[in-house]
């Protein structure tokens, strides 16, 4: 519709009708701003957003189209809105006016003044063809400045004969059954006809929560009324949460999130070569468990008690007295683990009964856990030496069970 109005001079009149926060506004913002866009790339051959973003905030002096914005709920009467739009045609009445009357009294005074007679005819007809444009606006003006009739009289003048003649305007009404109710419609009325006159670019879009707004209208407005409508319906929940992720969405922040990944593995990496070994025990125990499938996604969950079980089976194998074999000193260790991060709790283990889950919330052996780093890496730590461990403790960890 608006590249019929702006591109083929074909005016136009259309509702956009739905409730509030359904897109509306905005959708008329980006559809001005595409308009604007093409209209700027197709007159200098190339896209340019930066003169479309000009076009939608300054008004008049060449540029593409004039949009006009009101609200209903802002404006207390006709007379305020045509006075709105005024301004933002950037016109003034009174200067006007002044202006005619100035440029009057300059033709009477060059009618007293003996001149050539081609230069005289020439000039005369120029003379009279400008006076012929102000006419309306100048006798308008002069007699009932104040006057709603009047002033809209001067500013359907100025569209068709003024400054802003062959601009095309958009005027868009918000709140658009607001003007409806008002006594006569006056205003809407005179606004509508102008989208009748093929002298005028003009294009009138209105926004309004009703769905009854044409009903509220005049049989004669409704006669000049383009009858196009674009109903916005409510976004259902999925539609808003969707619209809210993509809102609240980082752009690819994948790099970043690498970044940080590789820097956490860095500090836990620095925290390896002082761990001692029982420590590094239980993260091998852990190790292990996390590769029993294969793979740590079909690894299956563990806590604490599990870990343990899988450290007593090396003490046990080995023979190792070195280590000891005490689940409460194997616990502090682990806290200490838990402490620099090398190890992460997650969950309450699954067999935990309802009975003793508040419990087992505060006690950290019964909770799911996994280390903090990938098992290969620290596998791959002890493989090259970067702490400092008992021979069979270091093929263990290694190795697994093998000897």
């Amino acid at each position: 519709m608006l590249a019929a109005v702006l591109a083929r001079d074909e005016n136009q009149s259309a509702l956009l009708v739905g409730p509030r926060g359904t897109g509306k506004s905005l959708v008329l913002q980006v559809a001005l701003q595409r308009v604007a866009s093409r209209m700027a790339a197709a007159k200098e051959g190339g896209s340019s957003a930066a003169s479309a973003s000009a076009a939608l905030a300054t008004l008049g002096h060449g540029l593409p189209f004039v949009a006009v914005h009101i609200n209903g709920y802002t404006i207390a009467d006709d007379h305020s809105a045509v006075r709105e739009i005024s301004a933002q045609l950037a016109i003034d009445p009174e200067a006007a006016t002044a202006a005619a009357e100035a440029e009057a009294d300059a033709i009477a005074a060059a009618d007293t003044e003996p001149a050539k007679p081609v230069v005289r005819k020439r000039g005369r007809r120029a003379a009279e063809t400008r006076v012929k444009r102000r006419t309306v606006a100048h006798a308008c003006v002069r007699s009932h400045r104040q006057t709603f009739e009047q002033h809209l009289a001067f500013v359907t003048a100025t569209l068709r004969d003024g400054k802003l003649a062959g601009t095309p305007v958009v005027l868009v009404i918000d709140e658009f059954d607001v003007f409806c109710a008002r006594t006569k419609q006056s205003l809407l009325y005179n606004l509508l006809d102008l989208t009748q006159d093929a002298s005028v670019r003009f294009a009138l879009v209105g926004l309004t929560t009703r769905l009854d707004v044409v009903d509220l209208l005049e049989k004669r407005l409704r006669s000049r009324f383009s009858h196009r409508q674009l109903l916005f319906s409510q976004p259902s929940r999925e539609d808003y949460e969707a619209l809210a992720r993509a809102a609240l969405a980082l752009p690819s922040t994948s790099h970043i999130l690498r970044a940080c990944e590789a820097l956490n593995r860095q500090a836990l990496e620095s925290t390896l070569p002082d761990v001692s070994p029982l420590e590094a025990s239980l993260l091998g125990a852990m190790a292990h468990l996390e590769t029993l499938g294969g793979d740590e996604r079909s690894a299956p969950p563990y806590n604490f008690d599990m870990a343990f079980r899988e450290y007593g089976r090396f003490t046990r194998a080995q023979g190792a007295t070195t280590l000891p074999a005490h689940r409460d000193v194997a616990l502090k260790a682990f806290e200490r683990l838990v402490a620099h991060g090398l190890v992460v709790m997650t969950a309450v283990a699954p067999e935990a009964g309802e009975a003793t889950r508040s419990a087992a919330h505060m006690s950290r052996h019964s909770q799911l856990l996994r280390l903090g780093l990938e098992p290969e890496v620290f596998v791959d730590a002890v493989r090259q030496g970067t702490l400092e461990l008992p021979t069979a403790l270091r093929h263990w960890i290694v190795h697994g069970e093998q000897t």
